[in-house]
């Protein structure tokens, strides 16, 4: 016996779309960071580091960017 009365059978998303979108183009902006630093000819791990701080430091700027 079902009690549920909604009619969605959709669950809830985990991550709102904006939330979602914001965190794809900061890990996106840190790949071009660390795939840049790569190139210029430093070793893997300052690159990871540069392009991992280059994500969480863009985070801030891109929810303001990014309309409500």
């Amino acid at each position: 016996m079902n009690t549920r009365t909604t009619t969605d059978p959709t669950p809830p998303s985990l991550l709102p779309m904006r939330s979602a979108l914001i965190i794809v183009i900061a890990l996106l902006v840190g790949a071009v960071m660390g795939g840049l630093t790569l190139w210029g000819g430093t070793s893997l791990p300052v690159a990871l580091v540069a392009g991992l701080s280059t994500a969480g430091i863009s985070l801030l700027p891109l929810d303001r960017i990014v309309g409500r």
